[in-house]
């Protein structure tokens, strides 16, 4: 399924603004038009994994900064 040009450029500014490469970019189009829903959903979930793993990350290291903090204070 061939997408409209304006659909497609709204896909690319926000799988950017979600830090997505280019090449990732060309990756999901691609499957949007040439897969299934369930490849779109699949390429989304995993990109959304790893977004979650990274705030899991950051939040393990306020953490760390906290415990810091809070022995400073002491």
């Amino acid at each position: 399924m061939k997408m409209e040009w304006k659909d497609a450029e709204e896909i690319r500014q926000c799988l950017s603004t979600c830090g997505c490469s280019q090449e990732e970019i060309r990756r999901y189009i691609q499957v949007v038009e040439h897969g299934t829903k369930a490849d779109q959903l699949c390429w989304l979930k995993r990109q959304r994994r790893m977004l979650m793993d990274q705030v899991h990350e950051a939040q393990r290291n306020v953490d760390c900064i906290d415990y810091l903090i809070k022995d400073t204070e002491l």
